[in-house]
Formats: C-alpha cells, sequence, structure tokens
C-alpha cells in the first residue's frame, strides 16, 4: 500500500508510541497562524451560532429544559427543588440546573431565550469541534465534511431545537477527544471537560474514568491523586446533590428507573443488545451507519494509530448503552448520539480519507471509490433537506404555541382564573412544567384531566383551531394523539375564562 502521511505529519516516524500523538503538520493542510487564535474561534463560534439560529428557525423548550429551569429557578431563590414532587419528572442533571439557576435573573420571558441561545451555541461548538477533528486526525476535507455532516443532519438538527443539553453533552466530550488527540497525556483539560459532560449525562462517567484511569498509571506519584480525583469528580458531585436535595444518594437512578417503568420505555440488556442498531439509525440514519462502519474498517486499516482514539469512543459508548440496558434504565434513541456523531466522522473518512495519503496509485483508487459514498449522501439530500423543513416548521409552531401558553397563564385573566378554582388540570402531564414555570403554581398541584371528564377546577386546554401552532399545542408540543377524539365537548358547568388563539382556560365548578 501506498505509503500514508498524516495531515499533522511530514512523514517521519511517530516516536511518541501513543495513539493519537501529535506530529508537525503537512504544510497544505495547516491552517493560517490568524485563524487559529482564540478570537477567531470565538468569532466562528458566534457566526455559526447565529447562522444556525436563521437557517433553521427558533428552537423552543423540550420537556428537560423546562425542567431544568424550573428547578433552576428555585436554586435561583434559594430554596431547594424538589425533585421527586411530581409524577413524571425528569432525571435532574446538575449542570442543566445551574444553567437554569444562572439564567433565572433573566426572567421568566428572557430567560428561556437564552437557555434555547445556549443550546443553539453549543450545537455551533460541536460543528466547530468536529471540523476540528477530522483535520488533526485525518485531513482538513474530512474535518470540513464532518462538521458539515453534522450540522445538517435531521436527526441531530433535532436536539438543538428542543434545546437539549445533550447537544452540550457531546460537544464537550468530543472536545475531550479533540484535546486527547493534540497530547495524550495532556490530562487536566480533557478530564475537565469529561466532569462537565457528566454533569449533563451519565454516561461521561465511563469516559473520564477509563481515561483517567491510563493518566495515574503513567503520572508522577504527586499527580496521581488529583487526576483521580478529576476522573471520579462527576459521579461524587452528582450524588452529592442528590443527597443534599432528597436524601437519597442515588436518587437520580432509582427516580429514573421508576419513570421508565411508569412510562413503560424500552429496557433491559437483551433490549439494548437487540435495539443497538436501530437506534444509531435513528440517530443518523441508515445510510450514514453503514458507510460509517465501512469507513471505520477503512479507517483502522489505512490509519490504525489515528483512528485508534475515535474508535474507542464508539466502543466505549456502545458499552455505555448496554450499561444502561443493564441498570435497567430507558433506552432513548437519544442517548447513542455520541457515537453515531464518530460514525459520522468515519463515513467522512470514507469519502476524503484519500486526502491524507501521499500521492500514487492507492490515493487515485481511493478519490475514485469515494464518488460512490459521496453519491450516496448525495441522493439522501433531498429527504434531508424535507425533514430539515418538518423539524424547522414543527419547531415554530411549537414556538409560538408556548409563547401563547405563557401570554395566557401570565394574563390577568388567566392569574385570576388560575388562583380561584383548584386545582389545575393539563391535558398531557408533557405541559405541566410550562404551567409551574410560567404561572409559579407547584407541579405536584397541578393534576392531569380533560375538561369534558366535568371535575372541578381549572383546565389549561389547547384550541380546536387546525392551524399549525394549535396542532402543536394539542399534541403536547411532542406526544401524537395527545388529544382523543372529542376532547373538546364541554360539560354545561364550564365557561371560558380566559383564552389566546391557542390555548384557553376552562373553569368546571367554580
Amino acid at each position: 500500500m501506498t505509503r500514508t502521511a498524516p495531515p499533522h505529519s511530514t512523514g517521519g516516524p511517530d516516536r511518541s508510541g501513543a495513539p493519537g500523538a501529535p506530529t508537525e503538520p503537512r504544510r497544505r493542510f495547516l491552517l493560517p497562524p490568524r485563524l487559529e487564535t482564540p478570537a477567531f474561534t470565538l468569532g466562528a463560534l458566534l457566526a455559526l451560532t447565529a447562522a444556525l439560529w436563521i437557517l433553521y428557525g427558533p428552537a423552543h423548550l423540550g420537556y428537560d429544559a423546562t425542567w431544568a429551569l424550573s428547578w433552576g429557578d428555585d436554586l435561583a431563590s434559594g430554596r431547594l427543588p424538589d425533585l421527586g414532587g411530581s409524577a413524571a419528572a425528569p432525571t435532574p442533571h446538575p449542570l442543566a440546573n445551574v444553567l437554569g439557576a444562572l439564567l433565572a435573573p433573566l426572567g421568566e420571558t428572557a430567560a428561556p431565550i437564552a437557555f434555547e441561545l445556549l443550546v443553539v451555541a453549543s450545537f455551533a461548538a460541536l460543528g466547530l469541534v468536529c471540523a476540528a477533528i477530522g483535520r488533526k486526525l485525518f485531513a482538513l476535507p474530512v474535518g470540513a465534511f464532518f462538521a458539515l455532516l453534522v450540522l445538517t443532519e435531521p436527526r441531530l438538527v433535532h436536539q438543538p431545537l428542543i434545546s437539549s443539553t445533550d447537544v452540550a453533552f457531546v460537544a464537550l466530550m468530543l472536545g475531550a477527544l479533540l484535546l486527547v488527540a493534540e497530547e495524550p497525556r495532556r490530562g487536566f483539560a480533557p478530564l475537565g471537560l469529561l466532569a462537565a459532560a457528566g454533569l449533563l449525562r451519565p454516561e461521561g462517567w465511563g469516559f473520564a474514568l477509563a481515561y483517567g484511569a491510563y493518566l495515574v498509571l503513567i503520572a508522577k506519584p504527586p499527580r496521581r491523586l488529583a487526576l483521580a480525583g478529576l476522573a471520579v469528580l462527576a459521579p461524587v458531585v452528582w450524588m452529592l446533590v442528590d443527597l443534599a436535595i432528597t436524601g437519597n444518594p442515588l436518587f437520580s437512578l432509582q427516580g429514573t428507573q421508576e419513570l421508565a417503568a411508569q412510562l413503560q420505555r424500552p429496557r433491559g440488556l437483551d433490549v439494548a443488545a437487540a435495539t443497538l442498531p436501530n437506534r444509531l439509525e435513528a440517530v443518523i440514519g441508515q445510510p450514514t451507519v453503514g458507510l460509517g462502519l465501512v469507513g471505520w474498517a477503512v479507517a483502522l486499516v489505512a490509519f490504525f494509530e489515528r483512528a485508534l482514539l475515535p474508535s474507542l469512543i464508539v466502543l466505549l459508548g456502545i458499552a455505555g448503552w448496554l450499561v444502561l440496558g443493564l441498570a435497567d434504565l430507558p433506552l432513548l434513541s437519544r442517548y447513542m448520539v455520541l457515537p453515531g456523531a464518530v460514525l459520522i466522522l468515519f463515513a467522512a473518512v470514507l469519502v476524503f480519507g484519500w486526502a491524507a495519503l501521499e500521492r500514487g496509485r492507492v490515493r487515485t483508487a481511493w478519490m475514485v471509490a469515494s464518488l460512490v459514498p459521496l453519491a450516496a449522501f448525495v441522493a439522501s439530500l433531498p429527504d434531508d433537506v424535507d425533514q430539515l423543513r418538518r423539524e424547522n416548521r414543527e419547531s415554530a409552531s411549537s414556538h409560538a404555541a408556548q409563547r401563547d401558553l405563557e401570554q395566557l397563564v401570565t394574563s390577568p385573566a388567566g392569574r385570576a382564573a388560575l388562583e380561584a378554582c383548584r386545582p389545575v388540570r393539563v391535558h398531557d402531564f408533557r405541559v405541566r412544567p410550562f404551567v409551574w414555570y410560567w404561572a409559579d403554581i407547584p407541579p405536584q398541584t397541578i393534576g392531569n384531566g380533560l375538561v369534558r371528564d366535568g371535575e372541578r377546577g381549572t383546565y389549561v386546554t389547547p384550541g380546536t383551531g387546525r392551524g399549525v401552532v394549535a396542532v402543536a399545542a394539542r399534541k403536547a408540543f411532542y406526544k401524537e394523539d395527545g388529544v382523543p377524539k372529542g376532547w373538546a365537548t364541554l360539560p354545561s358547568r364550564a365557561h371560558v375564562a380566559a383564552g389566546t388563539d391557542t390555548w384557553r382556560l376552562d373553569v368546571v365548578g367554580c
């Protein structure tokens, strides 16, 4: 095979003996020094964030994000949040709740917008990190294509549009990968990113422990204790937070298990193993999974040392998925975004990895062969564009429905009805945290119900219009068929206390 030359190598041997060890870049893949400064990186991040916000439209609050803002509001007010005080409350993620607390002074209208914007900025950061990883490990075209695929994959775009902090988790994890690729023994900086990621999602713990163990083995004795402490920081802090707030250090684990059973979500090791391929397809699409697996094999053959580190990320990500099944935790597709993103990297290698080879017959043959996977991506482009448009429309509709709900429950007539006639009832549990956040009604006092049931209370009722915003409200933003047919049949004792184009407050028995 024609000799390969790393994009960050002059062609000389790698004497470090460590996977991904940095060497001198090939000149044609060097960026000008002015493009590698912190100021330029910050400018690129801001510009890309603005571009994504304009391209994909406004984000809206997802279920977990709304709880994080609400719990954060409690923290900012000096109150310990009641993490277990409401049915169907999600797993409390410490760093997301801290972010909610930091944003609380902005107010209940501006704080959600800031939260949404920060998640979109995390998505932009993820794109920049992907570009840097592809360039550092393989070649500039690989990095550029990797970033393009990630930022335009409809299933990944869905995450920032629902303000999911899982986006920040993946950005932090791949940021740590980038730092380790630059210097395997870097130590504290990558562990710091892994610790932050581990306060957003527990899957980060395994990566931190694995890298921390490697560092402890090779570090000098004075550094070992600090490295070990940083490696276990996230799980320790998470359990201490649970202990301080609930008195149970395993509250998040046990609460998530109970919620998964309550909502009848898929669980179990056998289910985790059986659904692994489908879950990968659900986050990056079937063609990309296939091309990524082929690219993974090609990368291991052509660039073994440089492919080791991302390969470990995929394997540890899959191991983490199986551990979730073993722990009887919910098996949601979004938990596979990290290994899925790295498979996208390998798909980019399949298309543009030839750029890291010296000129020769193998490079030429690869260039020609790469037209096949490139054609597959081009063929999938119309479907991806259609799906992105749907994501844009649905997010804009949900955003408008949420703004209407805020207007309703904060209006004078709305506040009066909510205070005068209790309990407050919502048609779907996903609406509960929104009413809590904007109307300041404790979630444990908000029940489920449809106004046609005729029970006493004030009902937060979606409108009956056919417009996309009204439809989004009826679906409770995500749940299909969230409202049964005929739900709008009102009992004789009901009257409308307040309303908007999308929502109304129906009062029964008061």
